[in-house]
């Protein structure tokens, strides 16, 4: 497996926009919540809290590397099927993330993760990252924040195309516009 992080990051910041207060959470940027962020230093000994506002290139970087890419053991995967494992963990949390390639790839929803690994690598890459989107799309769905719910599906519709995926595939139904609407 090659490690396609860098260019996976940059994908899944593309997608996570910049500087946001939410009053329903703590201030975001860089798509990393405060809270999440103090949460993230607090476990590492090594590591200093700081204000998301003022993180640098390679903090933003280390953090979603240790808290999304090796949660989610992507430097394993297929470069496809880790790029969509990765936003997914980003934008849905990494055990969500992991329970889409679960579904995807047509094993119980709970197990070892070294399991998922191997089938991961034996599947149909495309074939799987497919399915998983529209696991995702279903997730997102049922979430029902009118909200979020255009950016997910336009996010979702980007990483289709990334890996060039029809995003009506990806969908339950096929909708009457897949184009993105602002």
């Amino acid at each position: 497996m090659s490690d396609n992080f860098p260019q996976c990051l940059i994908f899944t910041l593309g997608c996570e926009g910049g500087a946001f207060d939410d009053p329903r959470a703590t201030f975001t940027d860089h798509g990393i919540q405060q809270d999440i962020y103090d949460d993230f230093c607090a476990r590492r000994e090594d590591w200093s809290s700081n204000d998301v506002r003022h993180l640098t290139a390679e903090e933003v970087s280390t953090f979603y590397r240790i808290e999304y890419w090796q949660v989610c053991n992507c430097d394993k995967l297929p470069k496809e099927i880790a790029m969509v494992v990765f936003d997914a963990a980003v934008n849905n949390g990494p055990g969500t993330s992991l329970k889409f390639l679960r579904e995807a790839i047509g094993l119980p929803v709970d197990g070892d993760v070294s399991i998922l690994i191997h089938w991961a690598n034996m599947v149909n890459a495309l074939d799987a990252c497919t399915k998983a989107i529209k696991a995702r799309r279903a997730y997102d769905d049922n979430l029902n924040d009118p909200r979020y719910a255009q950016g997910w599906k336009n996010r979702c519709d980007r990483l289709c195309r990334a890996l060039g995926i029809d995003p009506k595939l990806t969908y339950a139904s096929v909708p009457e516009s897949t184009t993105e609407q602002q």
